[in-house]
């Protein structure tokens, strides 16, 4: 499988980008959303069967019993893969300072929404596509917080054949932000943030830079093939991902 994973600070505009680039894609096909990935493999396994599946992916991330062994033999079969990253998202989350109801949704969150669904797509989605995820694990794993362990990605199936990091200025960011807020009807930014005044949203906003840096240190000392682009939709934006796209892609790699 191939992947490029949306790197950047939480709420740039990541999923915006993707769903403008989505409907400005013609005539490529090239590459494939990770939603629309899921929904290719859900048809072809079947519903029932893919849901079989789904259900119990957070019991066994977390190490509970499962009774079903189809599940827990395609579990069983990334093992190497799962184990290390896990431990170093764990170590994140205890550190983080997060109340107990705000590490369990973001366990939760990683497990179900990050790692499970890259299973899924590394084991039964067979098209010669790029999947292109809005969410990964350069961007929701913690490996930023754990330089000295980058190693357990070398060989890991379920790393980013490519990253795309996005940018965007302080001023840029807080204006998206607050129209976020106006669009919502709340002034918060996701379940871990609560409500938040101009002031939060500023000191949110130079600490989340900082980590998304962090981030970006990572793809390098990794050696993921990168570009860097303003979070922005424009055409010259497009075009420069649509170019590293494909560029991913090529079946002879």
């Amino acid at each position: 499988m191939k992947s490029i994973e949306f790197v950047g600070p939480s709420s740039v505009g990541k999923s915006t980008f993707l769903k403008a680039l989505e409907e400005q894609r013609g005539d490529t096909e090239n590459w494939i959303t990770k939603r629309a990935a899921l929904k290719h493999i859900s048809f072809n396994m079947g519903i029932k069967h893919f849901l079989s599946i789904y259900t119990s992916k957070v019991l066994y991330l977390l190490g509970l019993n499962i009774n079903v062994p189809t599940n827990q033999k395609l579990f069983e079969n990334y093992e190497r893969d799962i184990d290390p990253l896990l431990d170093i998202f764990f170590n994140h989350v205890f550190d983080s300072g997060y109340s107990a109801n705000k590490k369990r949704k973001f366990i939760r969150f990683y497990s179900e929404r990050i790692l499970y669904d890259l299973i899924l797509l590394c084991e039964y989605f067979k098209k010669k596509r790029v999947i292109i995820l809005d969410e990964g694990i350069i961007h929701n794993g913690g490996l930023h917080n754990s330089p000295s362990n980058l190693g357990v990605l070398a060989n890991n199936r379920l790393r980013p054949s490519g990253v795309v990091f996005f940018e965007l200025s302080d001023q840029n960011y807080f204006e998206r932000i607050k129209k976020r807020f106006n669009e919502k009807g709340v002034n918060s930014i996701n379940i871990l943030t609560g409500s938040m005044t101009d002031e939060d949203v500023w000191s949110y906003i130079k600490h989340t830079k900082e980590k998304a840096d962090e981030k970006l240190k990572v793809c390098k000392q990794i050696g993921i093939p990168l570009i860097e682009i303003e979070a922005k939709c424009k055409v010259s934006e497009f075009k420069k991902v649509n170019k590293f796209i494909t560029e991913i892609y090529d079946p002879r790699n």
